[in-house]
């Protein structure tokens, strides 16, 4: 995994994966989501003593990352429930496809519990914004290059 330092705009105004439901924003979340699962050996399997779904053709298990569980998790609440859990989940049924938004808060709520990002962010007065005040909304953080 490469690091490097990228100034991050917490207001984004092009951004690929939001905006109206529209194939540009689905391609985007697919192509982000597309390398999610792995196959993990059996010896891996073993040192990390866990167990999973057996591959089809191969000597490998199925895995994942977390990061793209929860990456997985934020378009249900930025695009029309109905399009995304349709497409993502064919195969359930509408109750229990119901019960997929309070999941996904869990594993996003969890997730930033367990690594949270502790960059100190500021304020300014801004007389015409709601609250009286502005955040500063570009900051430089250490990320991980997801091209590497």
């Amino acid at each position: 995994i490469k690091h490097e330092l990228r100034t991050l705009d917490l207001e984004p105004k092009d951004s690929p994966f939001l905006g109206l439901p529209r194939r540009e924003v689905d391609e985007a979340w697919s192509n982000l989501l597309a390398p999610s699962m792995v196959e993990i050996s059996k010896r891996e399997m073993q040192t990390m003593n866990k167990t999973s779904v057996k591959l089809k053709n191969s000597e490998g298990y199925v895995g994942y990352f977390e990061v793209f569980h929860q990456l997985h998790c934020l378009p249900p609440h930025i695009q029309p429930p109905s399009s995304y859990h349709t497409l993502i989940h064919p195969h359930l049924n509408p109750n229990l496809r119901s019960s997929i938004p309070e999941h996904c808060l869990s594993v996003l709520r969890q997730g930033l519990m367990c690594k949270p990002d502790l960059t100190l962010n500021t304020v300014v007065w801004d007389a015409e914004a709601p609250t009286g005040l502005h955040g500063f909304t570009r900051h430089q953080r250490r990320c991980v290059n997801w091209e590497s």
